[in-house]
């Protein structure tokens, strides 16, 4: 009663997080479900109950590895190229097809953000 009267909006709130969490379960079972039986158990724990974080890690990188696509390409050239920020800028304002104001910056890069951002 206390907390249908004064705590109307946390028991609200309550409420949603509930939902929020048979929801995530209901996910992670269907996850768990598609899995195959090879994958399961390579990348879950001896009960079948929980995914093994550092398989998931070497799974997630394995997929990004053999992953390429234009964008990619583009990064790892941006990647390769030298300290030299004029360089790296210089490469930013010729490839407008990457969302560079997107991505988190290093201090270092916030000169290039910056001048991205208002030649746009």
């Amino acid at each position: 009663m206390v907390q249908s009267r004064f705590l109307t909006q946390a028991l609200n709130d309550l409420g949603i997080d509930e939902e929020r969490v048979a929801e995530i379960s209901a996910e992670y079972t269907e996850l768990l479900d598609a899995l195959s039986e090879d994958d399961k158990q390579k990348l879950l724990n001896d009960d079948d109950t929980a995914f093994v974080p550092k398989e998931i890690a070497i799974a997630f990188k394995e997929i990004m590895d053999g992953l390429s696509t234009s964008e990619t390409k583009v990064l790892e050239a941006y990647l390769a190229l030298s300290k030299a920020k004029r360089k790296k800028l210089d490469f930013v304002l010729e490839h407008p097809e990457i969302h560079w104001s997107r991505m988190t910056q290093s201090k270092k890069m916030e000169p290039i953000v910056r001048q991205k951002s208002i030649s746009m």
